[in-house]
């Protein structure tokens, strides 16, 4: 589902990246953690200990807010990110 526009029209649920050369927009369909946030309550993250989509998935299902996707202090690669994003979109 493509995230619906506001009033104003941006689109809401959208995080405008900037920095490093990218000038692109990521839509996030489901924004559970971004909301907590905003909404100032307390969410629940983790760092999983290794770089795995299922693993990921199953943190979803168990009803984490967000997962902390850690590039720099372990063997995660652009693959195993994406398939781990995915993982986390699809698990919400």
């Amino acid at each position: 589902m493509p995230p619906q526009d506001d009033s104003s029209g941006t689109e809401v649920g959208c995080t405008h990246l900037y920095g490093r050369g990218w000038g692109t927009t990521a839509c996030m369909v489901n924004a559970r953690l971004k909301d907590k946030l905003a909404e100032g309550q307390a969410a629940m993250v983790i760092a999983p200990f290794a770089s795995s989509a299922g693993l990921v998935e199953l943190l979803g299902h168990l009803g984490f807010d967000g997962v902390f996707l850690d590039c720099e202090h372990g063997p995660a690669g652009w693959k195993d990110v994406e398939d781990m994003a995915r993982a986390a979109d699809l698990t919400g």
